[in-house]
């Protein structure tokens, strides 16, 4: 409740016979609205990496950090102008929830909950159904919120080359594509170039085809011709012509779990270079 809602339901208080406990409640709901949350100051302290957080820790005293026994974290992105719109129903979604906490981090929201509570994001999901949301690993040590955050902006950046319709993804789901990208990024080797792939996107260069594209949607559509067809917007009949011109021309083997792997690998990197 802010200042000017709480000032709003007194005046209609005072209009239609104002009661002490009516007064009560009013001021007691502005007050735990508005007043700090050591939780959420901690954890905005915690991503900042402030220098004080063993003495805001001892402000969480008895606080339901303390109860539990391990942590997982939600990272969500709001686009366009709605970012306060979200931010407002977060927070209220979390004060209906027994152990969720949200704050604002490097242009999202981090939601932080016990993971025995793991649960209850489902609710979570369906009240934000627009937007995608990266659920973490499980982890006791608060202190690995950094890198936990770090690991689910990562994978919900990998996410967005995916076709499904999910909203909310897991980080477990992305960690062999994460785990090569931080290979080839502290890597001297040259052998994270697709030689497969640097062949299609010449031949599509010069004969203006689109088999890289159908390839990438083949294998994140796990190779359903009618949700590629849908996907590309074209006939299914075309899906089945470019597969087969995939095998002929490029030696594309879509039965090869090896070769698959390769691409799927190779093609995330393309579109996140």
């Amino acid at each position: 409740m802010t200042r000017e809602e709480a000032k709003s339901k007194l005046a209609e208080l005072l209009t239609n016979g104002l009661k002490p406990e009516d007064l009560y409640e009013c001021a007691a709901e502005y007050v735990n609205r508005t007043k700090p949350d050591p939780i959420r100051a901690y954890l905005t302290a915690l991503l900042a990496d402030a220098a004080d957080l063993d003495y805001r820790w001892l402000n969480m005293r008895n606080t339901a950090f303390e109860t539990a026994r391990s942590f997982r974290l939600a990272w969500l992105v709001s686009r366009g102008g709605s970012a306060k719109l979200v931010e407002e129903k977060l927070l209220s979604f979390c004060s209906e929830q027994k152990s969720f906490w949200c704050v604002p981090s490097g242009g999202g929201f981090v939601v932080l909950l016990d993971a025995a509570e793991t649960g209850r994001i489902s609710a979570l999901a369906e009240a934000f159904e627009g937007l995608k949301i990266c659920l973490s690993d499980e982890y006791e040590n608060l202190r690995d919120t950094t890198a936990q955050l770090e690991l689910a902006r990562m994978a919900l950046n990998f996410s967005a080359t995916d076709l499904r319709g999910d909203n909310l993804i897991e980080v477990d789901d992305y960690k062999p594509i994460i785990a090569y990208f931080y290979a080839r990024s502290n890597s001297n080797l040259d052998i994270f170039t697709n030689n497969l792939l640097e062949r299609i996107k010449k031949y599509d260069a010069k004969c203006g085809t689109a088999y890289l594209e159908t390839l990438r949607v083949c294998i994140h559509c796990n190779q359903d011709p009618g949700l590629i067809a849908h996907t590309l917007n074209i006939h299914k009949n075309t899906v089945f012509y470019r597969l087969r011109q995939l095998k002929e021309l490029f030696n594309v083997d879509l039965k090869n779990m090896r070769q698959i792997a390769n691409l799927y690998f190779s093609l995330c990197l393309e579109y996140h270079r």
